[in-house]
């Protein structure tokens, strides 16, 4: 790679087609840096939370459906970006949302991993305060989040030799954790276990509330192709499966119910309390390597977001890697400002939008490029070359947003907001067709 220049290398071909002669990762590099995303510490506290909730059948049949699910739009969306070179902003230009509209999309998805950099970022901050309360929780902020500015200021290639570094002593603390937590006295009997409590009803049944809580996780299929851009076009198919079914089984039938062992064995759902318990100085360590694993990830594509955000809207490209301190700055912001306190709210809206959008995009791939043959099954993504704002894309996504968003936040019930998700799928998927036949015919005419 040493005819690309530092300035290449560094933006990652941001707004661009990755060429050919960028891709020499080998497939199982680019796939170690997706598994940071199944050490993620989020998974096995939501596995212990879910099973306390909803006990060991629904959930094993509930991660079971979610891992085939996400595993499978993964697998579409890394096809692609495999085969065009494009990450999902820029595919989602060319399907369904015209120049300008893929801009307004991407600003959204960067809030995403704003909040999740702050979340994990905040709990890296808790854990070291805990070890040492002397450090003011202030200037723990700030350096946790200007660290992620030189892990990911040279993109992919920075990612692949951290996940590589990392991965061996992340395995050490995770099995040296389950060892020690094999040898408690509590005796668990996982395959059988039902809550103590009686789940509310009220939102209907339990595996269809459990899914709905899932919804949010199909940002795993986005990201994947932030990475899957770089994969040589002659290993796309086992490369595809590896990041799409492969990880996502490690994500939600090895982290989540390693998580949900972890909570009945421990009696804890929280790792950033029972880590430090079971490993000392080595399980604050464990939580902090976790978190940067993941927070390296959130920060790498948060910037490839921000970076087709501020190009479409505002014309402004001044480089990928600037953008990283923007990410870091209101990220570490949000820190400051206690995004925890304010993150069910926040998490609700973006469940809904993500669902949306990815549906959205996938009926376009579906109806508009292959049934009605109506746009080129390319994609293109460069200005001039589709509109600012196609009415397609964008009226099933406002559509699905104002039916599904209200729903969500109560309005028409418990039982609605657990349908808020399916519904702004339902809607998102079936509007293109209809806007793409209504457009199909008028062009005949």
């Amino acid at each position: 790679m040493s005819q690309f220049t530092k300035q290449q290398r560094r933006d990652d071909f941001a707004l661009q087609i990755v060429p050919d002669a960028y891709r020499q990762w080998s497939w199982i590099s680019l796939f170690s840096v997706m598994l940071g995303v199944a050490s993620a510490m989020f998974y096995l506290a939501w596995g212990g939370d879910l099973m306390q909730m909803y006990g060991a059948r629904d959930l094993i049949i509930g991660m079971v459906i979610t891992t085939v699910i996400i595993g499978s739009v993964g697998f579409l969306l890394t096809t692609i970006a495999c085969k065009t070179g494009l990450d999902m902003d820029l595919i989602t230009s060319g399907a369904g949302f015209g120049y300008k509209g893929a801009g307004f999309t991407s600003f959204i998805y960067a809030i995403s991993f704003l909040i999740f950099f702050a979340i994990e970022g905040s709990i890296i901050a808790t854990a070291i305060h805990t070890q040492f309360p002397i450090i003011p929780i202030w200037i723990l902020y700030i350096a946790v989040g200007a660290i992620f500015i030189p892990l990911t200021w040279y993109g992919i290639t920075a990612l692949n030799y951290i996940m590589w570094f990392t991965l061996p002593i992340y395995l050490i603390l995770l099995i040296w954790s389950i060892i020690l937590t094999l040898h408690t006295h509590n005796q668990v009997h996982f395959f059988s276990y039902t809550p103590t409590h009686l789940l509310n009803h009220a939102g209907g049944p339990a595996l269809l509330q459990l899914l709905a809580t899932t919804i949010p996780i199909f940002a795993n299929a986005t990201a994947a192709t932030d990475v899957a851009r770089f994969i040589p076009k002659r290993r796309i198919l086992i490369s595809t499966i590896a990041i799409s079914y492969v990880l996502n089984g490690i994500v939600f039938l090895g982290a989540t119910l390693l998580g949900a062992w972890f909570g009945l064995k421990l009696k804890q759902t929280n790792p950033g309390i029972y880590f430090p318990d079971l490993l000392g100085i080595w399980g604050v360590l464990f939580v902090i390597l976790t978190q940067i694993r993941i927070n390296v990830i959130n920060t790498y594509s948060g910037s490839l977001a921000l970076t087709t955000f501020f190009s479409r809207i505002f014309g402004f490209s001044p480089g990928r890697h600037w953008w990283i301190i923007l990410m870091v700055l209101l990220s570490t912001i949000l820190m400051f400002g206690g995004i925890l306190t304010h993150l069910l709210q926040v998490l609700t809206f973006q469940a809904v939008f993500i669902i949306a959008w990815v549906m959205t995009v996938i009926s376009y791939l579906l109806f508009n490029k292959k049934i009605f043959k109506i746009s080129p099954e390319n994609f293109p993504f460069q200005k001039g070359t589709i509109p600012n704002f196609n009415p397609i894309g964008i009226s099933a996504l406002v559509l699905a947003l104002l039916i599904a968003v209200p729903m969500a936040f109560g309005l028409f019930g418990a039982y609605g907001k657990t349908l808020a998700p399916f519904v702004a799928a339902i809607i998102s998927f079936m509007v293109v067709p209809i806007a793409s036949f209504y457009t199909k015919t008028r062009a005949l005419n």
